[in-house]
């Protein structure tokens, strides 16, 4: 008697930690009849997404920054221009702590030199707070930047104004109203540039960047650990004989750091993607090339969850075009576990990725083969799995009727009814997004179906279903 109790609290309480929830992908593109490009996208606290690039389609002169917020499917909420005459865009935005938004600009048309560093400080609605420049009589460019812990910003690029060589990476720190506390240069007698800067836990920063003054090829990627006044604790150097670039920099569960961009030193083919992992001091613990005969590039990564990596840039060896957006979801050690294109017959790539709240992820870039324009942003949104709209994803038909039910030792019932004779597959992934089975495909009939499979291992799974070469994507957790 006891023992039959046990399994039946046993099973209620493991069914009420079981439930399902529809994981949808779209896609979006944004822009007028001229050209108009992303750099940077971020979720926001309302679960939208904040996009910023430049514009030639609207604004005020040839191109102006262009900052966009979207509420959760990537329908437009507000847009914004800014600018003068002159060419200024901008290459990061983040949503700070207020609720407004700081961006990371570049000007021609504001400031003292033929170019200089932009902060733009804006409300929630986009409406500007301040904005500050920042150079000397020459050339200054951004990176990236970030709201630090202290309320202020961290931003990094290169200035031909100050420094000892041709281009030196420059380090500013501002405070919270945009007025500097302090700036540092590094580099040699030749070009240095800084292109991504993220504050580190002991409140120093890491800086990832390209030299040409130091290492064994005509270019090299160099990593820079300051502490929180931009004094250099450490800097390394890595690369081959020829020429390799990074492109973006993040912290690491385990304290070190992870480092994406190209390199033609190493690979096997023309530019290829180059992952790079290091410990806290900036020793590499592995490296990874991905790409093909043709020419690949790397511009954004990210930790993910449950582990391992997002990558996004472009492609010429896959997909469908002369160059496609390419994403790539990776283990903890670099290994591939999916990848997918998306574009069309014209230049398409992505610049931005970060792993959403539902736990898939929002790309953005820019589209050649889609849109209004001559080039248009695209917002691209994927499950778990890096499946999109481009891949025919829909909402079942309303007729059509499911129930799961999870019986004991992880035995799951599957019970469907179809309005039509149909097609259809279920492929079962892991939540780290790699293939675990796939428990049936076949023609079914018209009516009542059931299907049994078993999950071997208790966690969350994502089940992709197939009706007619139609996809829906749907989450078990299952305790």
């Amino acid at each position: 008697m006891n023992k039959k109790l046990f399994v039946v609290i046993s099973l209620i309480i493991i069914s009420s930690y079981f439930y399902t929830d529809l994981c949808l992908g779209w896609s979006r593109t944004y822009g007028g009849s001229d050209a108009d490009g992303a750099q940077c996208v971020r979720q926001t606290s309302d679960g939208g997404y904040i996009i910023t690039g430049w514009t030639i389609s609207y604004g005020a002169g040839s191109y102006d920054i262009y900052l966009i917020k979207t509420d959760v499917n990537g329908d437009t909420v507000w847009t914004k221009t800014y600018g003068g005459t002159g060419w200024d865009y901008s290459y990061a935005v983040q949503q700070t702590t207020d609720g407004g938004y700081i961006i990371i600009a570049r000007t021609e048309s504001f400031g003292v030199g033929a170019s200089d560093f932009w902060l733009l400080k804006t409300n929630s609605s986009g409406d500007t707070v301040w904005t500050k420049t920042y150079g000397g009589i020459n050339n200054e460019n951004p990176g990236a930047g970030q709201q630090t812990s202290d309320g202020g910003y961290i931003v990094v690029g290169y200035t031909e104004s100050y420094g000892a060589g041709d281009f030196d990476i420059w380090l500013v720190k501002i405070d919270a109203n945009g007025d500097t506390i302090w700036t540092k240069t590094y580099g040699g007698t030749e070009a240095e540039s800084g292109h991504s800067i993220k504050q580190t836990n002991d409140g120093g920063y890491i800086i990832a960047g390209t030299t040409h003054s130091f290492g064994p090829g005509n270019s090299n990627i160099w990593l820079i650990k300051t502490d929180s006044l931009g004094d250099s604790t450490w800097s390394k150097i890595y690369g081959g004989n020829s020429t390799d670039f990074a492109y973006q920099v993040r912290l690491t569960n385990d304290g070190g750091y992870i480092v994406v961009g190209n390199t033609y030193s190493f690979g096997a083919g023309d530019y290829d993607i180059w992952l790079l992992k290091t410990d806290s001091n900036g020793d590499t613990t592995w490296t990874k090339t991905l790409g093909g005969d043709s020419a690949e590039y790397g511009f954004a990564v990210q930790p993910v969850l449950p582990s391992g990596y997002i990558i996004t840039g472009s492609t010429r060896s896959y997909g469908s075009g002369g160059s496609d957006v390419w994403l790539i979801r990776t283990n903890s050690i670099g290994n591939i576990n999916w990848d997918k294109t998306f574009g069309g017959g014209e230049y398409d790539e992505g610049r931005s990725v970060q792993q959403t709240a539902d736990l898939g992820y929002i790309v953005t870039g820019n589209t050649s083969s889609f849109g209004a324009g001559n080039m248009d942003i695209w917002l691209l949104k994927t499950n778990i799995t890096g499946l999109a709209i481009e891949e025919n994803i829909i909402s079942p038909p309303l007729n059509f009727n499911y129930r799961i039910n999870q019986l004991p030792n992880r035995n799951i019932n599957l019970q469907f009814s179809l309005p039509e004779n149909s097609q259809v597959e279920l492929g079962i992934y892991d939540a780290a997004g790699r293939y675990i089975s796939t428990p049936f495909s076949g023609n079914y009939t018209k009516g009542e179906h059931q299907i049994n499979f078993r999950l071997d291992n208790n966690g969350i799974y994502f089940c992709n279903l197939k009706i007619n070469g139609s996809i829906f994507s749907q989450k078990l957790v299952v305790f």
